[in-house]
């Protein structure tokens, strides 16, 4: 056997004089010819691609930043009264116009005074209280060029939980009931017309955890819904008592739904219907006719007469007609389809943002980025246009808004991060005309001058736009 080699392997070689030697020295020190050492320094240089990029780069220097507000009021006798204006999504059109769509609430301070005579004048003001109070509703706006206000729809009891582009330029808004009882979608045009809207019952409280379309206009929704336990034998102080058709607590499950883009229900899936768990959807995202859904579950699981706690996060493969494929463990990450290709992300660190490269079962860090100013960060959202891909987040504690910039190769270019001053949370981001980039956050402050009133949220839109 060579000398060199029974004192030390090629990779421990390397690691120990790669501190004190340059390459040569090694080259020459450690007696290997230069086949090995070809192999070794390609390794080596492998290795440096996933080195860490310190995140220091900040774009404040280069950009424009406006932010636009918008607040949700109604009057009754000319006093106006404000109530909670919460963006759930955000659409950008060529033309440079947006689309929001929204969930609100408002109530007017006297609504529920009870008078000591019910006068026919306090019937026709709880007339007008039930017309233009919200107990939680929804609405889509749009907003030109110049972020004017042109037209609202508003869905009453109806919050809008997300909307989509159709391939035609018409807007799919989706959202479920207040009191839950089914979800729903519409379907309006750029001139804010509704076309249609349909109610779909679908087991137990309903609740829309997320929503995609494909490329020929089928939708994907992602539910939670309230598990029900057929048979409920329980001891109640000693005795046994059997009920039907109970609610469980903190119990749920989880299932994908494909509809037509005529509407109808193509198929319905599980993804997760574990008892004694707690579930809640994440990600979902179309590829390459596949459908990538990650989901939350914490709960717990019978071991040797023993319920062991364990909570984290599953990543399904559901094929085109509905069945599983695949499920694999997926803590801490996101899913994004960037140039026709998947992309993985830390989803939440302290300081430490990872892309992973690979397969659905097989990823591989591929770049590091560690931030020097910021504690805490979210990821949201991922777009791209042909220069840049960005990633949309969340940072200090889940509250601030946090943009982060990329090249096409996924390569660290810099950040964006607002003040902490006013707390603003991102919801949502797209990019615009003329190299803008939009942020949607739910702001919450006072929306009027008088200090005796309370806070509500309202809406909040920054654009970024590069000089």
């Amino acid at each position: 056997m060579n000398k060199v080699l029974k004192c030390c392997n090629k990779a421990y070689c390397v690691a120990k004089h790669a501190h004190v030697f340059p390459l040569g020295v090694i080259w020459g020190q450690c007696g290997y010819n230069k086949e090995v050492m070809k192999r070794t320094l390609i390794i080596l240089l492998s290795m440096l691609s996933v080195l860490k990029t310190y995140g220091q780069s900040n774009l404040l220097d280069n950009i424009s930043v406006k932010e636009t507000n918008f607040f949700y009021k109604d009057s009754i006798d000319n006093e106006i009264t404000y109530g909670s204006y919460e963006p759930t999504g955000i659409i950008s059109l060529n033309d440079g116009s947006l689309v929001i769509s929204t969930k609100f609430s408002i109530y007017f301070p006297d609504q529920y005074k009870t008078p000591e005579v019910y006068t026919q004048e306090y019937r026709d003001r709880q007339k007008i209280y039930r017309e233009k109070s919200h107990i939680s509703s929804g609405s889509v706006f749009l907003l030109n060029k110049d972020r004017e206000k042109q037209w609202e729809i508003f869905f009453k009891d109806k919050p809008v939980e997300s909307i989509k582009l159709l391939s035609n330029g018409t807007i799919l808004v989706a959202g479920q009931d207040v009191g839950m009882d089914f979800f729903w979608i519409a379907k309006i045009s750029k001139e804010g017309k509704k076309i249609i809207e349909k109610q779909f019952k679908f087991k137990r409280k309903p609740n829309i955890e997320n929503v995609e379309i494909d490329s020929l206009d089928n939708i994907y929704i992602l539910l939670s819904t309230e598990r029900l336990k057929i048979i409920d034998n329980t001891k109640y102080y000693g005795r046994r008592k059997i009920r039907f058709f109970q609610e469980t607590d903190s119990e749920n499950n989880i299932y994908l739904l494909k509809i037509s883009p005529k509407n109808k229900t193509l198929w319905a899936t599980t993804i997760d219907t574990r008892p004694k768990y707690w579930k809640f959807g994440r990600d979902l995202q179309v590829y390459n006719s596949d459908n990538y859904v990650s989901s939350f579950f914490e709960g717990f699981k019978k071991v040797k007469n023993q319920n062991i706690k364990e909570k984290g996060v599953m990543l399904s493969l559901v094929g085109k007609s509905g069945k599983i494929k695949q499920t694999y463990p997926f803590d801490n990450k996101k899913i994004f389809v960037s140039e026709n290709q998947l992309l993985f992300t830390t989803s939440a660190h302290n300081d430490t943002l990872i892309l992973y490269k690979g397969n659905f079962d097989s990823l591989f860090p591929f770049k590091t980025i560690v931030f020097d100013d910021i504690k805490q960060f979210w990821i949201n959202n991922f777009r791209e246009d042909e220069k840049y891909n960005y990633l949309f987040s969340t940072h200090h504690h889940n509250l601030g808004c946090l943009l982060i910039l990329l090249d096409k190769e996924n390569q660290y270019i810099g950040h964006w991060k607002d003040s902490l001053d006013n707390i603003s949370s991102l919801v949502d981001g797209v990019i615009g005309k003329n190299n803008s980039v939009l942020i949607l956050a739910r702001h919450y402050s006072n929306p009027s001058d008088n200090s005796t009133d309370k806070k509500e949220y309202s809406i909040k839109l920054i654009e970024i736009k590069k000089e």
